[in-house]
């Protein structure tokens, strides 16, 4: 009998808690916010393409540290 009313109490304290104000605009927005979330999560990412040797290769030469290493030998 006391763990029905303890349970009573508990839906009482929900159905007031979801009934009072502005709880349902907070329900509502949690639930937009849950969605968001999920879309986020579950969408697919594209993948960066695989890079050949002959892909590299120029990359490599443009590279910023080898301008850098190539100033320390300029003397003036």
């Amino acid at each position: 009998m006391k763990d029905l009313l303890l349970m009573l109490a508990h839906l009482l304290a929900a159905l007031t808690g979801l009934l009072g104000p502005g709880s349902a605009k907070a329900i509502i927005a949690d639930s937009l916010l849950m969605k968001q979330q999920l879309l986020i999560v579950n969408r697919s990412r594209q993948r960066a393409p695989n890079l050949t040797a002959t892909d590299r290769m120029p990359l490599g030469l443009l590279d910023v540290r080898w301008i850098w290493m190539l100033g320390m030998f300029i003397v003036s």
